[in-house]
Formats: C-alpha cells, structure tokens, sequence
C-alpha cells in the first residue's frame, strides 16, 4: 500500500530486535558471513609458483656454483629475474581494472572485486519484481466497458472525478485520458484505502475498490466477471453512477523498457531466469508471462527468498540476483553475485556487489558480456605467463639468457598481459 495524501495512525507493536527491519538485518548479516569464497585462479597458480622458482634458483645457483663456474651469480640472477610472477600476478588485477572502468561508463559501479569474474560465471539470474523488473509505477493497462458509456466518457469522468488526488491510482488515470476536462467534481468525498464520490454535472459518480462500489450503490460485478478481471492479476478499479456499474479500470505496473530483451538474451546465453517476489501470485505471474520468464515464485518473504537461493545453491547453481528492497538484501548477501537498483534501498545497495546506477537494462546485458570477456582475457593472460615461463626458464637455468635479456623477457611479458587486457572496451559491448 502506498499513502500519500491522508493522515493515518501507526500503532508500533515491536521494537528494537524484535522488529521485521531487525530480523532482516539479521539475516543479511548471516547471509554475508557464509557467502560463497570463489578464489582467484591467478592467486592461487602465482602462490605454489613463487614456491617452485625459489626451490629451483636455489638448486640452479647450488648447481653453478658447484661446478666452479664463475657465472654461476649471473645465471642464478637470470633465472630469478625471466621466471619474476608479474605477469601472473597481473593477469587477473589488469583485466579486472579495465573491465570494472567499462562498467563504470555504462553506469555500474563494482563494490566487490569477485563481482565482474563470478558475474559471467552464473548459472543461475534471479529478479525481484516491484523496482527491479518494473518502474514500480501503475499504468492503466484496459477500459473495460459495462454500460453504455464510451471508454473516452469513462475515462474522462474518472479523471475529473481524480483531478484534485495525488494517490498512485488517480495519477495514472489522470496520464491516461487524452481529452480535455470540461468541468470539476463538486461535493466530492474521499475514503482513504477505498474510493471517491462526487458530483459532475447533475449526476453523482463513484469510482473506487469492487467492495466500495457495492456498499455506495448497492451494484456488484457478477463473481465470474470479477474473478476473470482479477485473476489476470491487474489492479481493478470500477467506476458507477447512483444506479449502474459504468466500467472497469485495469491498472497494472509498468514494466522497463529493455526488460523482455535482457531476458530473452539471458535465456539464449544458457542462464536459467527466475522471478522470486513478495507480490501475489496474479501480478508475478502476470509479468513473468509477458517477459517470458517461466520459473515464478511469489509471496515470499525474506527467508523464504533466501531459502530457495541455498537451495540452489546447493544443487551446485551459481546465483546472479538482481534486486531493490530492504526484502531483497538478505538474498543479495547470499548469492554468489548481487546487483542492486541504483533507485533502491541503502540496505540493499550495500548488500550487492554491483550498483546498478542507470537502471538501463541493456547496460546490464553488457556487464553480462563484458564479465564473460574479462574471464576469457583472464584465462589468455594466465595462460600466456604460464607459458612463457616454460619456454624462458630452461634457456635460463641452462645459461642461454643474460640478466639484461631476462629484464626484456620479464618486461615484454608483463606489458602484453597489460595491453591484452585493454582490448575490453566499453564501446564494442554496446548493445
């Protein structure tokens, strides 16, 4: 429920740790410490090579220097210096830097260094609905007839009927009617949480919930007809005369613009795409249809959110979540990647990995590109340090390769790692 214009009264009933805001704080917390650990391949190859070249220059320089040869200090410094890790230790840190100033210019921010590498990774790419698939707004979505009356005439009363209102509702009613608003309502009523009665002309109008219409007029939709209007999971407002139903209203949030795209793009690069939400399971469904995302769960709670995660997870899925709200951020924690609306809350943006500050969805389909390109130029760079040491340390050990040629060697390898991490460009993941 939104309330924007009417007082209301708040009885508190818990406080402190006793709160829901309390219990879901905890359960971040929770989610946080037994997030998933992903290691870095580079980190761990650079480790147990440092250990192998320091156990090989040894033996290289006990060697040498054994059998009198009076190079044997030159050697055993060229061995040191053409075996030197910095292209391995780059391998990762350069691409991760290029690819995180390219999420940047498409206006998301990296907050963790594991995001870009386990992103492109993920089996798995969950959405919250309100604030993350849609804009969280109502749009009306159908005019449906009852009486008479046209849609246009319908419209334009509900309008009037709205003019001086602020609430969610009245707005997108108001957005909706093209035709000029001739006269205001008089006598007009406001019952909060339920509808408006006033009066336009010389006839008396009611526009407001089902249960509201009925109680003022005594009409009602036959059960079918309101059965078939709800279960279609739209928002149904009804406007009526003293006498009559006239029409009904079908409001429904708007869904964002690239959104149907991102999914379809997400599904073909073989992720599997699940809409988890607190919302009922009409709307849910109803958005899941029109995007084309076939796993749904709705009228979850928080835990309950974080439970299907674990679940899974344990199946051995690798999660990407992509939410807003203060509901969001326990399952923001705990997925292996989280990415948070740059328009939601504090507690979920500081539960992500990645911000999504724009909010254009085909940016997001580039972070999904530009992290698979990131673990392709990381795998190259690594490959090509590995490689390279393989071919220069046995010319080194063997005393082929002077110290002023092994600074060379070590230096040209270094920068190519560099430079092949430049060819992430923002520009060429543009969709």
């Amino acid at each position: 429920s939104i309330n924007i214009e009417s007082p209301i009264q708040i009885e508190v009933e818990k406080v402190g740790q006793d709160t829901v805001l309390s219990h879901i704080i905890r359960i971040l917390e929770r989610a946080q410490s037994e997030r998933p650990t992903i290691t870095g391949i580079s980190d761990l190859v650079a480790k147990w090579f440092v250990t192998g070249v320091l156990i090989i220059t040894s033996l290289v320089a006990i060697y040498w220097f054994g059998t009198g040869n009076e190079r044997w200090f030159q050697i055993t410094l060229s061995v040191l210096v053409v075996s030197c890790p910095c292209a391995l230790s780059l391998a990762m840190p350069a691409a991760i830097t290029t690819a995180t100033g390219a999420l940047m210019k498409a206006g998301i921010l990296s907050t963790r260094g594991h995001a870009l590498e386990t992103l492109g990774r993920s089996s798995h790419v969950i959405f919250d609905k309100t604030g993350t698939l849609t804009y969280g707004k109502l749009k009306l979505v159908e005019t449906r007839c009852l009486s008479d009356e046209s849609k246009e005439g319908c419209l334009n009363i509900a309008a009037t009927l709205e003019a001086q209102s602020e609430h969610p509702i009245a707005r997108a009613l108001i957005d909706a009617n093209e035709n000029t608003i001739e006269e205001s309502a008089s006598n007009i009523v406001n019952t909060p949480g339920q509808g408006i009665e006033a009066s336009v002309g010389n006839k008396h109008y009611f526009i407001g919930t089902p249960a509201f219409i009925k109680d003022k007029n005594g009409d009602a939709l036959e059960h079918a007809s309101y059965h078939d209007l709800h279960e279609q999971g739209h928002t149904v407002i009804l406007l009526a005369d003293d006498k009559n139903i006239l029409c009904a209203f079908l409001l429904a949030d708007t869904i964002r613009d690239g959104a149907a795209q991102l999914i379809t793009a997400l599904k073909d690069a073989g992720k599997e795409v699940i809409l988890m939400t607190g919302d009922n399971k009409q709307s849910a469904e109803l958005v899941a249809q029109t995007l084309g995302i076939e796993h749904v769960y709705a009228a979850l709670k928080p835990e309950d959110k974080l439970a299907r995660v674990n679940e899974l997870q344990d199946s051995g899925a690798i999660i990407a979540m992509v939410g807003d709200g203060i509901n969001d951020a326990p399952v923001l924690a705990g997925a292996q990647v989280s990415i948070a609306m740059g328009s939601g809350t504090e507690l979920a943006r500081a539960s992500a990995d990645l911000i999504f500050m724009n909010e254009k969805f085909q940016n997001l389909l580039m972070a999904f590109k530009i992290s698979d390109k990131t673990a392709k130029i990381i795998r190259q760079n690594i490959i090509w340090a590995i490689t390279y040491n393989i071919l220069a340390l046995p010319a080194a050990i063997m005393g082929y390769i002077p110290p002023w040629l092994a600074a060379i060697g070590m230096s040209l390898s270094s920068l190519l790692v560099v430079t092949n991490a430049l060819r992430i460009n923002y520009k060429k993941f543009k969709v």
